[in-house]
């Protein structure tokens, strides 16, 4: 093989395995939510980034950034229940219609209370 195609051969397994990596690497795997008085809300990242595919699909309501929704709230700009109403109740809602499994749509079933 010529020494130009052994770069470009080389670029191309390096550009897709840095690719891949930076793909399965986004975010934490679980992270905990601000909840108010109902108590945190322990969100499973990886398991939505698996199901959703498109990070935008949520990102576009709030960046990705720990802290991020409580920020917004604070500033004004999201109501207090915007994210959990309008984005994962409203998706969860939409994918048991269509019968496909998904997360829960009460809000009890996702806000822990510690005891204490």
């Amino acid at each position: 093989m010529k020494p130009l195609l052994w770069i470009a051969f080389f670029l191309t397994i390096t550009l897709a395995v840095i690719t891949t990596y930076a793909q399965q690497n986004k975010g934490t795997e679980h992270v905990s939510l601000y909840g108010g008085s109902w108590g945190a809300v322990p969100f499973p990242h990886h398991v939505h980034q698996r199901a959703v595919k498109a990070c935008e699909t949520c990102h576009d309501v709030f960046p990705q950034e720990s802290g991020s929704i409580e920020a917004l709230k604070v500033s004004g700009a999201l109501e207090k229940k915007q994210v959990m109403d309008q984005q994962c109740r409203q998706c969860h809602r939409e994918m048991k219609n269509k019968g496909l499994a998904t997360g829960p749509t009460r809000c009890r079933t996702c806000h822990i209370k510690e005891e204490g």
